[in-house]
């Protein structure tokens, strides 16, 4: 079989088979005559089957890597932009309680000066994406580098976490903590073209 080019049997657990040749195998269709033309077709058929499935897993394996480094991104964003409105909102309240005119009012709305309340704004799912942006380059995380992502939190729980200063971080602190950080995550498979 192998000098004929047959590709090997397989298991439903895609191990492969050996082929026993033998008499009580005679009635199967591959111990027919292996150099017959149909034969051949068959095998070939065979082979290109099992290269198209193996294609498809692999193309359904990229479309899922593509929709989570999608999902960072555009969680991140999300993030951010809630953070900004978050903080413009904040500095109109404190404009009008001041009775200054708008063009009198320093707007600090960048991501750094957000506080922990901006957070709070923010979906634990925003909140993943905006520290995967900061703290990480690749999009799989292992837990053999020792990271499990923390719970989401309350504000209060996240007040007092920073007030003890702990190890310990929830999602908001955790984010808090990063705000000044850079993007680090690489966007080349998340950016729309």
């Amino acid at each position: 079989y192998d000098e004929l080019g047959f590709p090997p049997d397989f298991e439903e657990d895609e191990v492969g088979v050996d082929r026993h040749v033998g008499i009580e195998r005679e009635h199967m269709q591959r111990a027919k005559s292996l150099t017959h033309p149909e034969q051949i077709k068959i095998r070939d058929k065979y082979k290109k089957e099992r290269e198209n499935k193996k294609n498809k897993q692999e193309e359904k394996a990229a479309e899922k890597e593509q929709k989570a480094a999608q999902d960072i991104y555009d969680g991140n964003r999300q993030c951010e932009m809630k953070l900004i409105e978050v903080m413009t909102k904040h500095n109109e309240k404190i404009s009008k309680k001041k009775k200054k005119k708008e063009k009198d009012v320093l707007y600090n709305v960048g991501i750094k000066f957000a506080d922990l309340k901006c957070f709070s704004s923010c979906s634990a799912a925003e909140l993943k994406a905006f520290i995967h942006a900061r703290k990480f380059t690749s999009l799989n995380i292992s837990p053999s580098l020792g990271w499990e992502w923390p719970l989401r939190g309350s504000l209060a729980e996240s007040t007092s976490l920073m007030k003890d200063a702990g190890e310990k971080d929830n999602l908001m602190t955790l984010a808090f903590k990063l705000r000044n950080e850079k993007v680090i995550y690489e966007y080349e498979c998340a950016v729309k073209d």
